[in-house]
């Protein structure tokens, strides 16, 4: 189940003017029109809120609440399905019951950085990734990846920047929506905006989390009252 869910943020958030995920989610907004959207968020640590001060400061908790502010004739249920230190092999054995069980309207994939920490050859991820790309799609809900977050620990990583490449090559060749974090996060960074990460040097902390949700939950929004004027 998803977290209690928080007051929704008032402040303005940093993004690079052209930052916007990418793709299209007709589930996602045929659900909304009917009034009632599930959403499953599965990944590791920052899908799981590590760095956060509660589980209500989580990303996903986050998402909902942002969501339902700015749509309040709409139900909006985000199932936080993180698991911190997973890797994406692991991530995809859970994708796969979880579509299952919670039947959502879309699903938000954070994926790469664990792979790259540890040293998962890249084309052994690619093939997990692209495994996983399929069965939701085949599943009928739609799917946004969220690739890696650019933080101190990661800075300069030749081989986190060689996994942030392959999961926009996998976006782009199998036409899936993408949520780039990395350029979002290493955009706060270049503009002082906030610092990425906490004490850690790698997880996000609760005003990272909050902005991340607000400008996803502005871009999906963004997304419906396009669909709607066509």
């Amino acid at each position: 189940m998803a977290a209690p869910v928080a007051q929704a943020a008032t402040r303005v958030c940093a993004e690079p003017t052209d930052w916007r995920p990418t793709g299209t989610l007709p589930q996602t907004m045929a659900a909304m029109t009917k009034g009632q959207v599930t959403v499953l968020a599965i990944g590791s640590s920052s899908t799981e809120g590590v760095g956060a001060s509660s589980p209500a400061r989580s990303y996903p908790a986050r998402l909902e609440a942002e969501w339902e502010a700015s749509t309040p004739t709409v139900d909006v249920k985000v199932v936080n399905a993180g698991i911190g230190g997973e890797v994406a092999e692991q991530t995809l054995k859970r994708l796969l019951v979880a579509l299952d069980q919670v039947k959502p309207d879309l699903v938000i994939w954070q994926l790469g950085s664990n792979d790259a920490l540890r040293g998962i050859p890249i084309e052994q991820f690619a093939l997990i990734a692209n495994n996983g790309i399929e069965a939701v799609k085949k599943s009928g809900a739609d799917l946004l990846l969220m690739d890696l977050q650019y933080a101190p620990a990661l800075d300069n990583s030749p081989v986190s920047e060689l996994y942030e490449r392959e999961i926009l090559r996998l976006a782009a060749d199998t036409k899936t929506g993408i949520i780039q974090r990395w350029r979002l996060t290493r955009h706060w960074k270049d503009v002082g905006f906030m610092n990425v990460a906490g004490p850690d040097g790698l997880h996000m902390t609760d005003e990272g989390y909050g902005c991340l949700a607000l400008l996803l939950s502005k871009s999906i929004v963004s997304l419906q009252a396009l669909a709607l004027q066509r």
